[in-house]
C-alpha cells in the first residue's frame, strides 16, 4: 500500500467520524427541541381544545336552558290561573252565604249576584279590566273575560237529583250582566250536565245530595275568543292572550273557549235560594 492510499483512507475515516458526531449532535438537538416544543405546546393545545369543548357545550345547552325556562314560566302561570279561579269560586261562595244576613229578607237577588261577581273577580281583573272596552267593539284589555255560573240543584228520592235553574254572569259594559238563564241542556259553557231526575254524579262527578237537600254549584272560568282579543296589543292567539310563550293552555273538555274551570259545591244557608230563580 502506498503512502497516498493510506493518507486518503485516514481522511475518509476522519470525515466519516466527524459526520457521525455532527449527526449525533443534530439528533440530540432535534430531540431537545422536540421535548421543549412538546412541553410548551401540549398545555396550550389542551387549553384550546378545552375552550372549544366549552363553546360547543354552551352553544348546545343555552338554547335548551332558555326553552326550559320559558316552559317552566308557562306551567307556573297556568297553575296560577287555576288557583285564581278556584279562589274566586271560594270567595263567591263566602259572599253568597253572608251578603244578605243583615237583611230581613235574606233571599239572594240578581243584584246580589252581580255584586258578588264584581267583587270576587277583582283578584284577577283589577279596576275595570273585567269589563268590555267600548272602544273598538267587544274587546277586553286582557283578551279574556270572567264568567261565573250559579246552579240550583235539588235532591230527589231514590238517590236522584235535578238541576232546577241556572244562570251565567259575565262582565259587559260598565257592570256584570246576565249572560242568560239556563233552562235545559244548553249549559255548554260549564263542566256540568243539565239533567233532571238523574244520578247526582252524572250532573257533576263530585256532587253528593240527599232527598230534599239543596245544593248550589258555582262554576268559574275564563272565556277566551278571538272576538275579544286586544288588537292594540297584537294578541292573535289564546296562548298570547294568557301570557304564555310555549305552552298552549288546555281548554275545557266541553268547550274550546273555556279555560281554567273551577267548581265548588256547597249547601246554602236557609232562606237564600228557592226553586224560583232570583229576580
Amino acid at each position: 500500500m502506498t503512502g497516498g492510499d493510506q493518507k486518503n483512507r485516514c481522511k475518509s475515516y476522519n470525515y466519516t467520524l466527524k459526520f457521525a458526531k455532527n449527526f449525533k449532535s443534530l439528533s440530540e438537538n432535534l430531540k431537545n427541541l422536540y421535548e421543549k416544543a412538546e412541553r410548551f405546546l401540549t398545555p396550550r393545545c389542551e387549553k384550546e381544545l378545552s375552550r372549544g369543548a366549552v363553546l360547543i357545550e354552551f352553544a348546545i345547552c343555552i338554547p335548551i336552558l332558555i326553552i326550559l325556562l320559558f316552559y317552566i314560566h308557562d306551567l307556573v302561570k297556568i297553575k296560577r290561573y287555576y288557583s285564581q279561579t278556584e279562589f274566586v269560586a271560594q270567595q263567591a261562595v263566602n259572599m253568597i252565604q253572608n251578603i244578605s244576613q243583615n237583611r230581613t229578607n235574606k233571599e239572594i237577588t240578581i243584584k246580589d249576584l252581580k255584586y258578588v261577581c264584581s267583587l270576587a273577580w277583582l283578584t284577577l281583573y283589577p279596576a275595570q279590566t273585567m269589563y268590555v272596552n267600548s272602544q273598538g267593539g267587544r274587546i277586553h284589555d286582557l283578551s279574556h273575560e270572567p264568567w261565573l255560573h250559579v246552579f240550583y240543584v235539588k235532591g230527589l228520592p231514590d238517590g236522584k237529583a235535578s238541576i232546577i235553574w241556572g244562570c251565567l254572569i259575565f262582565g259587559n259594559k260598565n257592570a256584570p250582566n246576565w249572560g242568560y238563564w239556563y233552562h235545559d241542556n244548553s249549559c255548554i259553557y260549564t263542566n256540568l250536565q243539565w239533567k233532571t231526575n238523574a244520578a247526582p254524579e252524572s250532573i257533576y262527578p263530585s256532587l253528593k245530595i240527599q232527598d230534599g237537600e239543596v245544593k248550589i254549584i258555582i262554576d268559574t272560568h275564563l272565556y277566551c275568543n278571538s272576538s275579544i282579543y286586544n288588537k292594540n296589543a297584537n294578541i292573535t292567539s289564546k296562548r298570547q292572550a294568557f301570557g304564555c310563550h310555549l305552552v298552549f293552555p288546555k281548554h275545557s273538555s266541553s268547550h274550546s273557549e273555556m279555560f281554567f274551570n273551577s267548581v265548588v259545591v256547597f249547601t246554602p244557608k236557609p232562606g237564600l235560594f228557592s226553586e224560583t230563580a232570583p229576580s
